[in-house]
């Protein structure tokens, strides 16, 4: 009886230790989570000024929702643009804004959270064409607002990460309509950097719809093949959580702009796809990271940063 006892406390034990490294083990990102969602707020400062629904074009879509501080001198400029497969999302979700302005915009930036047309009216590219025109007409308006032309950053997620991609690629999308260029881009876990090769493989349907079955057209849309020695500086985040590895694509990206004299920084993160743009501007490393980069190409910048 005393030997039975005794084998089952043992069993009982090892079945407790391997629980508990088993919870430590898949825990670590849900404490993080958990950390971030109560860095969370729901509310905008209350001494910024909003603009909504600022047309940058004829198309109702093509709007967008300017924050200002309540003193702005110079300020440096983030444009964000919002995901959803060419085909969904908006400027005004919460999550695609809230944690980017009520970090940056205290620190003396603007926000802009911008929105294109979208499918089936509009395809891939011609979304990225309505994104440079956001741009252009942003810096343009820049100084009434009380922020500097030539001190912009723009940041997109998913479709948008391809978007943002394939304008620091090729800034004549945006300086040949009159824009200037700017400091730098975030591309933040993007749908595709290398449109031929998505195209090539198993891919979801909505690449189909957004770049159709062209393959010259698949290269003008796709960040790699567009690179040349005037290609902007890219932050380049991806998620090393899916089984799909996008950093694989996001890493050889880097590498072909290194031909080029051109810096890209890539970043995996572990978070999923959503969580890859929802934790930019709550606490951590990874919007440290975002940060770093944006210092480490304009000295006003990192002045307004304030970096450790």
């Amino acid at each position: 009886m005393t030997t039975i006892k005794l084998r089952f406390l043992r069993i009982a034990t090892l079945a407790l230790l391997l629980t508990s490294t088993i919870n430590a083990c898949v825990s670590s990102e849900s404490i993080d989570n958990q950390r971030d969602d109560q860095d969370v707020s729901d509310e905008l400062p209350g001494d910024i000024k909003v603009i909504r629904d600022f047309a940058y074009g004829p198309d109702p879509k093509q709007r967008m929702d300017i924050y200002i501080p309540s003193q702005p001198d110079n300020a440096p400029v983030l444009l964000t643009m919002h995901g959803g497969g060419y085909a969904s999302g908006d400027k005004s979700k919460k999550m695609v804004y809230i944690n980017k302005v009520n970090r940056w915009v205290p620190k003396g930036f603007i926000v802009i959270s911008a929105n294109t047309r979208k499918l089936p009216e509009a395809d891939g590219y011609a979304q990225t064409e309505d994104l440079a025109l956001a741009l252009a007409t942003a810096q343009k308006m820049a100084p009434e607002w009380g922020g500097n032309p030539d001190k912009f950053f723009i940041m997109g997620f998913s479709s948008a990460g391809q978007m943002v991609s394939l304008l620091c690629a090729k800034p004549s999308l945006v300086t040949d309509i009159g824009g200037r260029r700017w400091l730098a881009g975030f591309s933040l876990d993007s749908s595709s950097m290398n449109i031929p090769e998505t195209m090539g493989r198993q891919h979801a349907g909505f690449f189909d719809k957004a770049f159709g079955n062209d393959p010259a057209k698949w290269v003008t849309a796709s960040p790699i093949d567009q690179l040349s020695e005037s290609s902007i500086p890219l932050f380049a985040s991806c998620s090393s959580k899916r089984k799909d590895k996008p950093c694989l694509e996001t890493e050889a990206y880097a590498e072909a702009a290194k031909k080029f004299g051109v810096r890209v920084e890539v970043s995996p993160q572990f978070f999923s796809h959503g969580g890859m743009n929802a934790n930019v501007g709550l606490r951590g490393a990874y919007s440290r990271a975002v940060e770093r980069f944006m210092a480490s190409v304009d000295k006003d910048v990192e002045r307004r940063l304030d970096l450790d």
